[in-house]
């Protein structure tokens, strides 16, 4: 496959997933009750959140690894660019006075983006192995 091509899916499959990991955040917070304000809150902030995660992933060179080995130093790429994420976007919606979220949820969010990113680099590299086989 086209390095474009990685990228572009690897871009796309970020986006989906940094906004599922804000949505199971809340739904363990309010144990599947999400009040509408909440909702309103993060249909509002999913630009912000999508935007920025991106923009770290992306400065961070995230989408230029060649992902062949799933190793400590890719996590920690991940971890690094979702840290900086998280810390930038909490900054934009407190300084700006958006729509926000309980501050237990960017703590969550943190959590649940490393692991699916993480999650998904591995199964990343798992396909690639097992195509490159056949």
């Amino acid at each position: 496959m086209k390095p474009i091509y990685r990228q572009i899916i690897l871009i796309a499959l970020d986006a989906a997933l940094v906004n599922l990991a804000v949505y199971v955040t809340l739904l363990f917070r309010f144990e599947a009750r999400i009040p509408n304000n909440y909702i309103d809150a993060y249909l509002n902030l999913i630009p912000l959140i999508t935007g920025v995660c991106l923009a770290f992933f992306y400065a961070l060179k995230l989408y230029n690894r060649i992902w062949v080995y799933a190793s400590l130093d890719e996590m920690m790429a991940i971890v690094r660019a979702t840290s900086l994420s998280v810390v930038a976007i909490v900054t934009v919606i407190y300084i700006f006075k958006l729509p926000y979220l309980p501050r237990s949820i960017y703590f969550g969010m943190w959590f649940f983006i490393n692991a699916f990113i993480g999650i998904s680099r591995v199964s990343w590299c798992l396909l690639r192995g097992t195509m490159n086989r056949h």
